[in-house]
């Protein structure tokens, strides 16, 4: 061991003195250094010498070191390693064994350290070193620690790399040590996670998250579906149910199953247990690790706020690396699967080279076994002995075959090899597997693009107009129909459009023209309807979103008044935080919202199809309403009574499986309503305030560059405990001050236990000064909401009114709805009335 600390020491000082690094290393900088550098002699009965391998400089990818013996039956060798591009200066430990052969006398064994690296500056670097493997006695005083051939003696105290001895100062228990593992100081901090060949460690893990205990025996799986076990335990009874989601956030690496674990106050002092399980994915990626992450859901204040508990596994790869033995001929190909093309052009490469010096030119043939789906940028590669350790590059291009084919897997061929080198004629060469990614796939979605969703339009002036496309490749003729809801007020005209597989993705024009009616009756609304038909049963019956169209008198001009109620809402219930228990449906159905602002947007489950959640807009709200639905596991979305326009994303800084989502309303009069549904973390949504604000003030920009100018208005669970960062950093774009909605205790509570003010509903200065009491139940006039109002169906039960409680003035909701099982939080309302 102290020897181990006196060559790491060198070997640090030697590399930094290098002042390499990726950017500028050339071939005079790669080099090895290997120390001890010079013959080391051990005792041949298991006598044994560590050599510490190191590079001199930075290099651009991984470097495989393999030592080779020039007698391979007088030493054994551990398994070769890798030196990652960020443990350069580390690098790591060849272990030399001299084996007992019963003779008399020293053998001297060379050792050639070889390296392979698709780096071509740290390709094929070598270095010898010379190791004695004494038959006899050895010379020098074995109890000298000053002899670099001294072996460890284990019945001498005194001897400094006795593992046994207190004193020994690179024992890893004692916490001096200066190399020790525990110490947070220790200079050697490898990247992976072991050496190649040798198993890690299995170590036991506890992680307590208040009073939830999560214990597993290892946090290894392997390729080869290697699991490990992770233990699930309460330490206090709960009041309400608890609820653990399981989930792997990287599931090419492993899975979880089951993938939830209920503890009530009946089982709650009985461990459950979860399984993962390592994913093979045929791909030499090394040992990677991955997240497995428990969220708890309950109503019991005990349990309700817990933060997520992140598990960090390890997946074993099961591919072996290609290893370099000392001048063997062969072919290096890097990488040889996992490529992907694709049938809109894009491209894939690998790289060439040699793993040894040819004594002639060594020529590869390259080609695609399927020119149908891709393309290679030559047909050979050629290495001289000039130029055989340079990485050559082959480019895979995909080719568009204008078939639904879906993806298809096809082989790149390499070789066999020619030469008049003998040892390369004729050398089969590994194959490179790539998939061609189809972009006429069939289950392609259907859609349309409109280039609006509005019109405004004179009872006698110039029509309106609009364009209509396919944004997706038919199979067969579309064919769309036009009409207007009034024909007394608007005219179409076409009165369909077709298109084929020729014209599909060409705009086609379509006009609205005003009726004059001859009647002094103000603005008028009606809408343009489209009908879809084709064989194409993608196409066939889409529903395209109606255009409202608005159409001013030409004889009188009247103010049009608008009420919007805008809701922001996260009030799933029930295991798996959905709204298919009916909790947060009947307070949809009492509030009755004209915009929602929704959280966890999940009718049954996080695969919900897409008729699933029509049907359920359509009868919670009406066959009216439109919604958007965001990305990841719990998704943001918009419900709107007034169409949609636009909608889109923008990715969280610190959380992965929920996205803040927008969507731009089309209400009546000329200015339109940008509205963003969030759901920020529950202990960094300090961390994604600012950056969310920074998109938000970007779309307005830009869109104001375009002469478009919005209201804005944001909402969702803001998990915040207190108001504090939301008037900090949300302030540049809305109104943040007090006073806040309420329910009829006046409580600004939001989250289950009515304590803090997780949920809010903000709006820009402009849209704030629209806004009116929200009247609702039995609180209209003057007892109406002045500043918005906290639902909480328990208060409304609680209210007594006649006979009766204020419950029975907001129906279908019951009594218990927003207290329901794992119910989340309590909705927000805010009321607007503006003309126009």
């Amino acid at each position: 061991m102290f020897r181990r600390w006196f060559w790491l020491s060198i070997v640090w000082l030697c590399a930094g003195l290098c002042g390499c690094n990726a950017e500028d290393v050339d071939a005079t900088d790669a080099a090895l250094i290997v120390y001890p550098d010079d013959s080391v002699k051990v005792i041949e009965a298991g006598g044994s010498v560590d050599y510490v391998v190191a590079l001199s400089a930075e290099p651009a990818s991984r470097v495989t070191v393999n030592a080779v013996a020039s007698e391979a039956d007088v030493v054994s060798i551990s398994p070769y390693f890798f030196i990652d591009p960020q443990q350069w200066e580390s690098g790591g430990t060849v272990r030399i064994t001299c084996i007992n052969d019963a003779q008399a006398g020293d053998r001297v064994v060379n050792i050639r350290f070889v390296t392979a690296c698709l780096d071509v500056n740290f390709h094929n670097l070598n270095i010898e070193r010379r190791v004695i493997c004494s038959g006899g006695s050895v010379v020098t005083d074995p109890k000298d620690p000053a002899d670099p051939t001294d072996p460890v003696d284990p019945s001498d105290p005194t001897d400094p790399t006795d593992p046994t001895d207190p004193t020994d100062p690179t024992d890893p228990t004692d916490p001096s040590d200066p190399i020790s593992p525990s110490d947070p100081t220790r200079p050697v901090t490898p990247t992976t996670p072991h050496i190649p060949g040798q198993r890690p460690i299995a170590k036991p893990v506890e992680v307590a998250q208040g009073d939830v205990k999560v214990t597993s025996d290892s946090m290894i799986t392997s390729e080869d579906r290697e699991t490990a076990t992770v233990s699930v335990a309460l330490t206090q009874k709960p009041s309400e149910m608890v609820t653990v989601f399981v989930r792997s956030m990287d599931t090419s690496e492993g899975v979880v199953a089951p993938d939830s674990l209920q503890f009530s106050a009946e089982n709650w002092n009985k461990p459950q247990t979860f399984t993962v399980t390592g994913v093979d994915d045929d791909v030499l990626d090394y040992d990677m690790y991955y997240d497995v992450v428990l969220s708890i859901v309950s109503s019991d204040p005990a349990y309700e706020d817990l933060d997520d508990i992140v598990l960090s596994m390890m997946n074993l790869d099961n591919e072996v690396a290609y290893v370099v033995p000392d001048g063997t001929p062969g072919v290096l190909v890097s990488p040889f699967a996992g490529l992907i093309t694709s049938e809109k052009g894009d491209a894939a490469q690998f790289s060439v080279v040699l793993q040894s010096e040819p004594t002639a030119e060594v020529s590869i043939p390259v080609r695609s076994l399927d020119e149908t789906e891709g393309r290679v940028s030559v047909k050979s590669l050629v290495f001289t002995p000039l130029d055989w350790d340079k990485l050559q590059t082959v480019t895979v291009t995909g080719v568009d075959d204008d078939k639904a084919d879906g993806d298809a897997a096809y082989t790149i061929q390499l070789g066999p090899a020619s030469s008049y080198d003998d040892r390369y004629d004729g050398m089969a060469v590994q194959s490179v597997s790539i998939k061609n990614i189809d972009n006429d796939e069939p289950d392609v979605p259907a859609s349309f693009v409109l280039s609006a969703q509005s019109l405004d339009i004179e009872e006698s002036g110039a029509p309106g107009t609009l364009t209509l496309a396919l944004g997706t490749k038919p199979m067969e003729n579309v064919t769309v129909s036009l009409a207007v809801t009034d024909d007394s007020e608007g005219v179409v005209t076409p009165k369909s459009l077709t298109f084929t597989e020729k014209n599909w993705d060409r705009p086609q024009t379509i006009e609205v023209y005003g009726v004059s009616d001859g009647i002094e009756d103000g603005t008028q609304t009606f809408y343009l309807n489209f009908s879809v038909a084709s064989e194409d049963t993608r196409f066939n019956g889409y529903q395209i979103s109606p255009v409202r169209v608005t159409s001013r008198d030409s004889d009188v001009h009247q103010d049009q008044t608008v009420r919007l109620r805008v809701m922001a809402a996260n009030i799933t219930s029930g295991n798996y935080q959905a709204y298919s228990p009916g909790h947060g449906t009947r307070i949809f159905q009492a509030v009755k919202p004209d915009v929602v602002l929704i959280q966890e947007f999940n009718y049954n489950n996080t695969n919900d199809s897409r008729d699933a959640l029509v049907g359920y807009v359509s009868s919670t709200f009406g066959p009216e309403y439109q919604f958007t639905r965001g990305r990841g596991s719990i998704p943001n979305g918009v419900i709107s009574r007034y169409p949609i326009i636009e909608s889109g994303y923008w990715a969280s800084n610190v959380i992965s499986n929920r996205d803040w989502d927008w969507a731009v309303i089309d209400l009546p009069g000329p200015r339109e309503l940008l509205v963003v549904s969030v759901h920020l973390s529950t202990d960094k949504n300090a961390k994604e305030m600012p950056v969310l604000i920074d998109h938000i003030q970007e779309k307005l920009s830009t869109d104001a560059k375009n002469g478009q100018s919005y209201f804005v208005m944001i909402g969702g669970d803001f998990n915040t405990s207190s108001r504090s960062p939301v008037v900090q950093h949300m302030s540049d774009v809305f109104t943040t001050a007090a006073p806040y909605p309420v329910d009829q205790k006046d409580n600004d509570g939001t989250n289950a236990n009515r304590g803090k003010p997780y949920d809010y509903l903000l709006c820009s200065p402009d849209w704030c000064k629209y806004e009116i009491p929200v009247e609702i139940g039995t609180h209209t006039g003057n007892s109406a909401y002045k500043n918005g109002h906290v639902f909480d169906s328990r208060v409304y039960y609680k209210t007594k009114v006649g006979n009766g409680t204020e419950l029975d003035y907001v129906p279908p909701v019951e009594s218990n709805d927003s207290g329901a099982t794992n119910m989340q939080h309590m909705a927000v309302i805010r009321d607007f009335e503006y003309t126009y």
